[in-house]
């Protein structure tokens, strides 16, 4: 932190504190609720697209039925007006399954599909297009195989579908590839171990597939293994930095953001939720922990708006909520549009100020100390933007 701090404290380029300040990401966030699902649900698919939360069928529960049962229904969270709409349903009921989104279309793979008599079976084949302009849906070239409980991934302008169970619940390592556009998919690299459950996100045009889970309900293994796929590299997966403790049901809780792969929620065995939001930097490659959300969750929705995280419904011990979390950010908003306008102090990402550490740079001169630490102080978590932002600009006339 030091180095940084007096790099930018010396360099005679602007632009080097606002790359530097870009470059760092909160781990505090204020976690608040928002308008709740209108279906209290589990195992549901999400997508962000257009400053929108998609979330696609997954387990209800009902009086007629005492055992969780999947559905069509899906529906899309608006954050500019706080409010849930029901869209087009999915062409089956469906749970289990993975998205991936290339700009206006979300794909869907493999998952648990319901049966018309009741109840579902344990993979698909199935694969699904849903476009958000025309809100309908389109079916794909099937997976080879039935799948359910794994990921799909979209690197370039290629699908990637890895992991997952097989219609009598063992776990498979395969991989396979579907160009968009194409009529079939191919096979690639195999995981280096079989999964389900699973996390996956794509970062630096590289694919991670993250923790989930060997076997099935009490019977399961929850992993903390992360594995990448590096399209320079097609033949191998290569293992980098686990999770700091297991996770799995984390598939439609995992996303990027500010450069950094997020996880929030999931189980660390069975039913055994957890309240984790962790960030892995691969520059670093590292884990760090984010503020928990404000209950133990897994099999929710979640994904980055803006610079936001929202994370909806799930489950903790077989109760589903509908409740729809709103994670904000301590200064972010102020730290990057100071970043942008290429004119900033440091502010710490734990909302405390580093006038000692600027203090301690011994190659600032008093001048440049005094000014930097009456930045720092003025940036208190009460400050507004904009006045964070007249201050800055006062200070920096006045310097």
């Amino acid at each position: 932190m030091l180095a940084i701090l007096t790099l930018m404290l010396n360099s005679p380029d602007p632009n080097v504190a606002a790359n530097l300040i870009a470059q760092t990401s909160p781990t505090k966030f204020a976690w608040r609720t928002v308008a709740p699902s209108p279906v209290a649900r589990s195992e549901t698919a999400s997508a962000v697209v257009d400053g929108k939360l998609y979330v696609f069928g997954g387990f209800i529960k009902s009086s007629v039925d005492p055992f969780p049962r999947p559905i069509s229904r899906s529906d899309v969270y608006n954050p500019a007006n706080n409010t849930w709409r029901r869209i087009a349903d999915l062409p089956t009921p469906l749970t289990h399954t993975s998205t991936a989104v290339d700009g206006r279309n979300i794909y869907l793979a493999g998952g648990y599909p319901g049966k018309p008599t009741g109840g579902q079976r344990y993979a698909t084949k199935a694969v699904w297009r849903y476009n958000v302009d025309t809100n309908t849906w389109l079916a794909m070239p099937t997976l080879p195989e039935a799948r359910g409980g794994g990921a799909l991934a979209l690197l370039g302008q290629k699908l990637h579908f890895f992991g997952g169970s097989d219609i009598n619940r063992l776990d498979k390592r395969n991989h396979w590839v579907l160009s968009l556009g194409g009529t079939r998919w191919t096979s690639a690299a195999p995981l280096p171990s079989p999964r389900n459950h699973l996390g996956n996100a794509v970062l630096g045009g590289k694919i991670y597939a993250i923790a989930g889970q060997r076997g099935q309900d009490s019977n399961s293994v929850t992993s903390t293994s992360v594995y990448v796929w590096n399209p320079a590299k097609p033949n191998i997966w290569t293992s980098v930095a686990p999770l700091p403790r297991p996770r799995s049901h984390i598939g439609a809780a995992t996303f990027v953001m500010d450069g950094r792969i997020i996880v929030a929620g999931g189980e660390i065995s069975h039913a055994q939720s957890v309240s984790d939001v962790t960030a892995y930097d691969a520059r670093l490659n590292s884990w760090k922990a984010l503020t928990p959300l404000p209950a133990s969750l897994h099999s929710g929705a979640a994904g980055s708006i803006g610079n936001q995280i929202f994370y909806s419904m799930g489950n903790n011990k077989g109760f589903f909520r509908t409740t729809t979390y709103k994670g904000v950010p301590i200064n972010n908003q102020a730290l990057n549009r100071l970043a942008r306008s290429s004119r900033s102090s440091y502010i710490d990402t734990d909302n405390t100020f580093l006038s000692n550490v600027w203090l301690s740079a011994s190659s600032a001169s008093p001048k440049k100390q005094a000014f930097l630490r009456s930045i720092t102080l003025n940036n208190t978590a009460n400050t507004d933007d904009n006045t964070l932002l007249a201050n800055f600009g006062n200070k920096r006339r006045q310097k």
